[in-house]
């Protein structure tokens, strides 16, 4: 960074990552820089029914997609009318923009987030959303400079879009 402090900088299939130093002796968090930077990218797909319905998620393949495997299984929200719900509705991937490592995907009422360029997701859950609901889609826009989230995302449903100014953690 030019501020007389040592840096790290890291190279691998993953991607680039760097580790800049801080005020104290210590470094802050690694962030990835530079996606997808080594030999074997890395492949995501969504699916609502490959073979059977239970198989629904997100898969990864980091070898050209001769093999994947499941890093987020969709949830299913059973009620006493029906104990046994189907797949809710599978929307996109999003990758957000300017950044390497955080990709969204909206499936039913919940919302998964990666903030390691898709190698595990967690489950946001949308408070006002209904069992019911079923988001399709979701768009971000650009973090704000030095940002590590976008400064918005928003999610649609059938009728209405949902605004999370954090990331999408509320």
């Amino acid at each position: 960074t030019g501020n007389g402090r040592a840096d790290i900088v890291a190279f691998g299939d993953e991607g680039v990552w760097t580790a800049l130093s801080g005020e104290k002796p210590t470094f802050e968090s690694a962030r990835l820089v530079l996606p997808i930077f080594g030999w074997n990218p890395t492949l995501l797909a969504l699916t609502r029914y490959d073979r059977e319905s239970l198989d629904a998620g997100i898969y990864r393949s980091t070898d050209y997609g001769n093999s994947w495997a499941r890093v987020y299984a969709f949830r299913r929200t059973p009620t006493a009318q029906e104990p046994q719900p189907p797949v809710p509705p599978a929307g996109q991937l999003l990758r957000a923009p300017t950044s390497g490592h955080l990709v969204y995907a909206p499936c039913g009422n919940t919302f998964a987030i990666s903030t390691n360029t898709g190698w595990s997701f967690t489950e946001a859950v949308i408070p006002p959303a209904q069992p019911w609901d079923g988001f399709l889609h979701v768009a971000a826009s650009v973090p704000i400079p030095n940002g590590a989230v976008p400064q918005a995302l928003y999610v649609l449903d059938y009728s209405v879009v949902f605004v999370s100014f954090d990331g999408g953690t509320t």
